[in-house]
């Protein structure tokens, strides 16, 4: 539970709001979470694959959050709206 708070404090920066009003603090916060979902979804899929491909190597490879959360905060939009050709994991796996 501490993890994931410091997780959306200072990873993420969900206290830091675009506006004032009610509406744009819960529109920020909830964007937040849609990232942190997104991202938390596309790690686990490629843990998972790093983890089949490293049962040979001394070391466990895992995916960097800090850097995946910085690679798709600027591109979720165009992740999504982008192309609808149904390849987002794809696309997705090239961005983090």
């Amino acid at each position: 539970m501490e993890t994931f708070y410091d997780e959306l404090k200072n990873k993420i920066k969900a206290e830091h709001f675009s506006g004032y009003s009610r509406h744009s603090i819960f529109q920020d916060f909830y964007a937040a979470l849609f990232v942190s979902n997104v991202q938390s979804l596309i790690v686990g899929e490629i843990n998972e694959e790093l983890a089949k491909e490293s049962t040979v190597k001394k070391y466990q490879y895992k995916v960097n959050n800090n850097l995946s959360y910085g690679f798709l905060k600027g591109r979720i939009i165009t992740l999504f709206f982008r192309q609808r050709n149904g390849n987002y994991c794809l696309r997705v796996e090239e961005i983090v």
